[in-house]
């Protein structure tokens, strides 16, 4: 008798009793069967489906090892750096799941002003579509009052909990297999603008994206998983409850996250998004305050959880802290010295930083005399890999420190960091995102070492160096037109 690895079942029974797990022999192997209690409707006809408690492995061990142009049915595959290591989790309770995503009629029942925000290009707005342009606010005030009305508790599925629902007992890289039916994954290339880019004319277009100039949002046509749910496979991407942080090693249960951080957990995979960002172990993250049409959500039924208790896991890149004190910084001597080169990123290295592609640097003096540079690092420019590194060359030293993270939306294009210091010493960091759109500020009181939360400042993505501040105090950061040759 052979058993096969957990959690995978393989048959998904429906029967008016509770969940049970039962267990059968097939051409001598041991398989456990899922007997789920029958769909519960709500009074606002959205259908919740039955998850049991169970055990998983959470994240993917097979890493990407490239993200250049084109696209194919292997670069498709790969797991990013923050979906590792691969962890065993524990769901000790079943809950409710919604089968689809929140549809535009259901969310309007909350919020109808919301009708005039459906998009009105390139994605369909009926009413049974999924509703977009949702921040993780407007979902969690949603939950709050499907709460209120239906006297039972709703609230968006955490992290782990939406990948166990994903995955449905299974271990490839999606649901339905390793790879997406043909024509299953929908791109507008007017979405995507760097579509021609990584496939020019005459590059063979895997056969499961179905490009498109209109995709359609409505739910529930790409068919179910085992567990009964629908489109957890792109159409459109999902709010879950949890702060981003790289993964702790270690088994858990019932994780939530940390309890602060800069971005909220997205899962699922959008419209026109590369293919791989659509795998069960993808994640991605936002600030919490974006909505755009490319994120939407789904609800479960399930009591409120606790504050989180876990802190956010480190960067596997630190901001390296010189040793030692340094030499005293006197502006009033000069200094000279020779070219110091500030990007050593080690060689081969795909993820958090970048080996092959680092550009667009910023600069800045801080109040203790130290440098500090950021800038991007990615393979392609337009990628969705794209983050932000830093190092610092330390008063009276003479050499810069390893590179390190410096700001990171996972899986967005973190386009055009700038830097700039007050008079008072304070450190402005402003940088774009191609998935907000628009770009952020936050601040630093302490030459850099610590940030404030993100706040949105403007909507282009392309932020540059020449900021200045006024006689009244205002800061005024100016911002770069689009790249001659840059898609977008």
């Amino acid at each position: 008798m052979v058993n096969l690895p957990f959690p995978t079942p393989v048959l998904s029974l429906r029967s008016p009793a509770a969940c049970t797990i039962l267990t059968c022999c097939v051409l001598g192997l041991t398989i456990p069967v899922v007997c789920a209690a029958e769909p519960v409707t709500n009074s606002l006809g959205m259908t919740l489906v039955e998850i049991p408690a169970g055990h998983f492995l959470m994240g993917q061990e097979q890493r990407q090892t490239t993200y250049l142009a084109p696209w194919s049915a292997e670069k498709d595959r790969g797991a990013d750096w923050f979906e590792q290591p691969v962890h065993k989790v524990e769901i000790s309770r079943p809950f409710l799941m919604s089968a689809t995503e929140v549809t535009n009629v259901q969310y309007e029942h909350f919020d109808p002003a919301h009708r005039s925000r459906r998009p009105t290009k390139n994605l369909s707005a009926e009413d049974d579509a999924a509703v977009v342009n949702v921040s993780w606010d407007d979902a969690g005030k949603y939950c709050q009052w499907l709460s209120q009305k239906e006297g039972k508790p709703y609230r968006l599925p955490t992290e782990a909990e939406w990948e166990y629902a994903c995955r449905a007992g299974t271990t490839t890289l999606f649901s339905m297999g390793d790879t997406l039916p043909d024509g299953y994954h929908q791109v507008v290339p007017a979405l995507y603008l760097a579509w021609d880019y990584y496939f020019p004319k005459g590059t063979a277009v895997p056969s499961y994206y179905n490009v498109t100039k209109t995709a359609s949002l409505r739910v529930g046509q790409h068919g179910t998983n085992a567990w009964g749910l629908s489109d957890m496979h792109g159409n459109v991407a999902e709010w879950c409850q949890d702060w981003f942080a790289p993964y702790a090693a270690g088994a858990v249960r019932d994780p939530m996250g940390p309890a602060t951080g800069d971005f909220r957990i997205v899962r699922g995979g959008s419209h026109s998004v590369p293919a791989r960002l659509l795998r069960s172990a993808s994640r991605a993250g936002m600030e919490p305050w974006v909505r755009n049409t490319s994120i939407g959500f789904r609800v479960v039924q399930a009591p409120a959880l606790a504050a989180p208790a876990i802190e956010a896991v480190a960067s596997p890149t630190p901001l390296p802290r010189a040793e030692g004190t340094p030499a005293p910084y006197d502006p009033s001597k000069p200094f000279f010295t020779g070219p110091q080169r500030h990007v050593n990123v080690p060689a081969g290295m795909q993820g958090p930083l970048f080996a092959k592609h680092n550009h667009d640097p910023a600069l800045a003096q801080c109040a203790n005399g130290d440098l500090l540079a950021i800038w991007y690092t990615t393979d392609e420019e337009t990628g969705t890999e794209l983050a932000v590194a830093g190092t610092r060359l330390p008063a009276g030293a003479g050499e810069w420190t390893a590179p390190f993270l410096f700001w990171d939306c996972p899986n967005v294009n973190n386009h055009a960091p700038a830097l700039f210091e007050d008079k008072d010493g304070t450190l402005f960091h402003f940088n774009g995102s191609k998935a907000m759109p628009g770009s952020v500020v936050r601040y630093s009181k302490d030459n850099g070492w610590t940030w404030s939360a993100p706040v949105p400042c403007d909507i282009s993505t392309q932020p540059n160096e020449a900021t200045i501040r006024t006689r009244d105090g205002r800061i005024l950061a100016t911002l770069l037109g689009r790249h001659r040759g840059e898609p977008g």
